[in-house]
């Protein structure tokens, strides 16, 4: 198959998702590294099927014992669960901030159904605390707010701790490129 096909089929897998969703080929994280082991691997696309068994070995100047190594693939599998939550965190919240604005703005427009105004005042208390939310999910960038005016310059620089999915991730990654059990 063309690359592009291979990569659309790639991304359908994923969950499709376009810009702004968090979903497409950009989403596939690798998954946690596997121990040693004989592993059967299978890839298939469409009607063709490919299966192969490979050997993982581990690098031989690492000793680790077996209750090291069980801890240390314990905490890896949770960080990679709590990873995946944290992905689907943002989706939820980018998603709900960016109907919410466009519902907002929606009802700006000439022409639009008048809104109550209590509704209208919910809806904005609602927005202001789903984009604080969305803060600690995601960036300022995936969160909608670019800075009106600023062009590709951005909004301006704050000292904001990474979102939640990000930091799991460093930290997945610290213990996993550790052998020893965290």
């Amino acid at each position: 198959l063309p690359r592009s096909q291979v990569l659309q089929q790639l991304q359908q897998a994923a969950g499709g998702g376009g810009a702004g969703g968090g979903g497409g080929f950009a989403a596939l994280a690798r998954g946690p590294m596997v121990e040693p082991g004989d592993y059967t691997v299978k890839i298939s696309l469409g009607q063709t099927e490919v299966t192969k068994t490979v050997k993982v070995e581990e690098d031989p100047r690492i000793t680790t014992s077996a209750e090291e190594r069980a801890v240390r693939r314990q905490a890896i599998d949770r960080l990679f669960q709590m990873s995946i939550q944290a992905l689907g965190g943002r989706r939820t919240v980018t998603t709900l901030r960016t109907s919410l604005h466009n519902a907002l703005e929606g009802w700006k427009r000439p022409g639009a159904v008048k809104v109550p105004d209590n509704i209208q005042k919910a809806a904005e208390d609602l927005e202001k605390k789903v984009a604080e939310l969305c803060g600690k999910f995601a960036t300022v960038a995936q969160c909608g707010g670019q800075g009106e005016g600023l062009g590709n310059a951005g909004p301006p620089l704050e000292n904001r701790p990474p979102p939640y999915p990000q930091r799991i991730n460093q930290l997945l990654g610290r213990v996993e490129g550790y052998t020893a059990a965290p």
